[in-house]
């Protein structure tokens, strides 16, 4: 049977994370956080609240009103609607997940987060030394099933040296939910990277090996026909403006396997190798080079705290380097920028065909304003 008693950090009102309390070494490894989107003020921050878990009667002096003395079925619903419906609440999710493990007790931490399309509970599961011995996502809907069934699929290949990645453990279903559990990957304490700059390109290397490298037609490729479908589901006036884009592209274009969301908090670069973790978007047969210009963009957008337009200036500045170095010939990285503006407005359709809200995507919208100014003057020209 699982444990029932957390702290909830940083308040029980505003929790961004379940700390099982049943364990001081549990608690001590499920707030130990480290990647390489982590500055020097947050790997501060992990240290010191880890050090704090190492003493047992402070930590609970501390701590202790913070506890929640129950399976938070309420509040996981409230924060990520997935923890209790169709007749799997939280406590039997929580128990068949610990019963398919070879271990006793079972601890876990629980990320909370902001209900959005894409957000499921993740899980990490503690024995009750601290060892970590994977992590736990729950599918919830349709959306988010599939996201961590795509992610079981490409957890089963390995990739190159010196990359590393998590090992699919379980994956089964309770109720109406899906649950799939992968093994825990030791994060670097300290970078092997500064935190802004783009990890080795043998990473990106590595991902585009896991999938079927070659060159032919974007028209011919997986990833063109689901920009197809998007844009029919989707039913945009923009339609006619993305599908013209193939007639604009120089030549045929690479393709292999990109990691889709490759980013400094999806990574733990170490002295002789790279983690990297959150599967969820992968896929093959797409342009080489979206990992990079992806890269580059999240790291303007959420580091740095550009706005999305200047976001992608800085992308298309810093990466054509790196392109050539990864097997994009020279005169193809403009069109691989193309493409991946292209993937950003195919995301921001399928977000909006999946929620139930009103979001403003504003990375969609100023890819969707780039391409139609580059398009143009081609044209012009």
């Amino acid at each position: 049977m699982p444990t029932e008693m957390w702290w909830a950090s940083p308040s029980p009102t505003n929790a961004r994370i379940l700390i099982p309390s049943g364990s001081v070494a549990a608690a001590q490894t499920a707030v130990r956080r480290y990647h390489d989107g982590f500055d020097a003020k947050l790997r501060a921050r992990s240290l010191v609240a880890e050090s704090l878990m190492r003493l047992g009667p402070v930590t609970s002096l501390a701590m202790n009103r913070c506890e929640v003395k129950s399976v938070p079925t309420g509040t996981v619903t409230a924060k990520a609607p997935t923890a209790a419906h169709d007749g799997a609440d939280g406590a039997n999710l929580l128990e068949a997940i610990a019963d398919s493990l070879p271990f006793s007790p079972v601890f876990f931490a629980i990320g909370l987060s902001q209900p959005k399309v894409n957000r499921k509970p993740v899980v990490q599961l503690l024995a009750e030394d601290g060892t970590c011995h994977g992590w736990a996502k729950i599918g919830w809907n349709s959306r988010t099933k599939a996201l961590i069934g795509n992610e079981a699929d490409w957890l089963q290949r390995r990739p190159l040296p010196p990359l590393i990645i998590p090992e699919l453990v379980h994956d089964f279903e309770v109720g109406d939910s899906r649950i799939v559990i992968s093994s825990s990957v030791s994060p670097s304490r300290r970078p092997a990277r500064r935190r802004m700059a783009a990890p080795s390109l043998s990473t990106f290397r590595s991902v585009a090996a896991m999938g079927s490298l070659a060159t032919k037609s974007v028209t011919d490729t997986a990833w063109w026909h689901s920009v197809d479908q998007a844009l029919t589901e989707a039913g945009t006036g923009d339609a006619d403006v993305i599908r013209s884009v193939p007639a604009l592209l120089g030549n045929d274009v690479r393709v292999g396997a990109w990691h889709g969301d490759l980013t400094p908090w999806n990574l733990m670069t170490g002295r002789d190798q790279s983690c990297l973790i959150d599967w969820e978007f992968a896929a093959d047969d797409v342009p080489l080079g979206f990992d990079l210009y992806h890269f580059h963009f999240q790291v303007a957008s959420e580091l740095r705290g550009l706005d999305p337009d200047t976001a992608l200036d800085y992308s298309a500045r810093l990466s054509p380097h790196g392109l050539t170095k990864i097997g994009v010939d020279g005169g193809a990285c403009a069109d691989v920028f193309l493409l991946y503006l292209v993937e950003l407005v195919r995301r921001s359709l399928l977000l909006d065909r999946e929620v139930d809200e009103i979001y403003e995507f504003e990375q969609g919208a100023a890819a969707m304003r780039r391409l139609q100014r580059l398009i143009n003057t081609e044209a012009t020209v």
